[in-house]
């Protein structure tokens, strides 16, 4: 997609201005022609080096959708909302949109000169989304001051999709070096851990208003990360917050904390205040692996072939309320993005 194309995406969306370029692609404030709402548009490139010439096969697709399918069914306070998703008519490269978020800082930024009780405020609203991505499975791997906005004393967690089930591929060095764990620059795989490390670190650098590993060397800052350990008793905090910072960000990952929930309850004592309600725990559910409807989706799939083939026609899916129709007309709309068919969804009113 060229920059003289810049302007619409698949006659829907307008893209407005650019917001940002990063390795995982370009972000625009945009406006949605069917929703009448302002965006913010991702364009995802899947390589450092993706052209409008490099498209991933449709297997790949099919499973960047349910990644897209999935981020969007998170419903969480401190995590930014993945409204929509699809692939670009011109290109198909893939791309998805979220909610746009009005004059955002970075915790760092918004951190500075707040209180001890308001920086800690933000520090829990962190550890609450990491807890709510971690029990679903997703690492973040690039957890960052850039990557955790702020408006309004509101946390927003952003940039961690792409991060699903991974596997080996978790070892690919993505985050920014200085909030790294030691692990992740020997290639062993992203983990809960390394997201909770990025976490203290971030949460240390928000409390003394400096970074502990304070370099511009980046050769320097490799031998810190693996050998200096940062002083968190040295910090004008509880002692119990403290120890349990130094606990982030230790170097083995092994000596770490494990789990976001569980530091939640340790030190706040206060799960109710913090703790997801049905609508956060309900939301993941309907991105759950589609399983019971196999022929049903099978004979949808084939009417969407032979659509690519000239042979359109009707098709009527009907079944009590619960049964599953939305989620498998879901899945079809999944199907037919991946295969280039352009697809709406509407809701009849009676």
């Amino acid at each position: 997609m060229g920059q003289s194309s810049y302007q619409w995406v698949n006659n829907r969306y307008e893209l407005r201005r650019l917001l940002g370029r990063g390795g995982m692609g370009e972000v625009f404030a945009a406006y949605d022609r069917l929703t009448q709402s302002d965006v913010a548009f991702k364009r995802v490139l899947l390589n450092p080096g993706d052209t409008d010439d490099t498209l991933p096969g449709v297997d790949f697709r099919l499973a960047l959708a349910m990644e897209f399918q999935t981020l969007g069914s998170l419903r969480h306070p401190n995590i930014i909302s993945v409204l929509d998703y699809g692939f670009a008519d011109d290109t198909g490269h893939p791309f998805f949109t979220m909610e746009l978020l009005q004059q955002p800082r970075t915790i760092i930024e918004a951190g500075r000169g707040l209180s001890y009780e308001a920086k800690l405020d933000l520090i829990l609203q962190l550890l609450q989304a990491l807890a709510y991505l971690h029990r679903r499975g997703i690492i973040h791997r690039d957890l960052k001051p850039d990557n955790v906005m702020v408006v309004d004393g509101q946390v927003k967690v952003l940039d961690f999709g792409l991060a699903l089930h991974r596997g080996s591929d978790a070892s690919l060095v993505a985050g920014t070096l200085a909030y790294m764990a030691p692990e992740l620059l020997q290639e062993a795989p992203a983990s809960q851990a390394s997201d909770l490390y990025a976490c203290g670190m971030i949460a240390i650098e928000l409390l003394a208003e400096s970074h502990p590993f304070n370099t511009a060397d980046v050769t320097q800052l490799i031998q810190d990360i693996y050998n200096k350990q940062p002083d968190t008793l040295s910090l004008d905090i509880p002692e119990e917050l403290a120890y349990i910072l130094a606990g982030l960000v230790q170097k083995a990952p092994r000596k770490r904390y494990q789990d976001a929930v569980g530091i939640l309850a340790m030190y706040t004592g206060a799960g109710a205040d913090y703790a997801e309600n049905p609508a956060m725990r309900d939301s993941f559910l309907q991105a759950a692996r589609f399983v019971g409807r196999e022929k049903e989706l099978g004979d949808l799939l084939d009417r969407l072939d032979a659509l690519k083939d000239g042979e359109g026609g009707l098709v009527l899916v009907a079944g009590e309320s619960g049964v599953g129709k939305s989620r498998l007309l879901s899945e079809v709309r999944m199907h037919g993005l991946v295969r280039g068919v352009r697809v709406m969804m509407g809701q009849s009113v009676q």
